[in-house]
């Protein structure tokens, strides 16, 4: 085995061949190693859901039982002359 190339003319026996971003990461992504961006952000907000679910429970137990869960409604929308909608 040679260290370079035996031709005088080109001493570099290397083929070099530019990457685009998806030959690197195409092979994670589909091996499992790497999530897309579309996965990660759906993931993201899975675990924000969950937590805001998880945080309403928690201040109703916390509010003791038998108290009723009171969602509040959003002030009134106006439009842009100051009407209500």
């Amino acid at each position: 085995m040679n260290d370079g190339s035996n031709s005088t003319i080109n001493p570099y026996d290397d083929i070099v061949s530019p990457l685009t971003v998806n030959d690197l990461l195409s092979p994670l992504t589909i091996n499992g190693s790497l999530q897309s961006a579309n996965a990660v952000l759906a993931d993201n907000f899975s675990n924000i859901t969950a937590t805001i679910i998880a945080k309403a429970i928690h201040d109703h137990i916390i509010s003791g039982p038998g108290t009723p869960y009171m969602l509040t409604s959003p002030a009134p929308a106006n439009d842009p002359w100051g009407k209500t909608i």
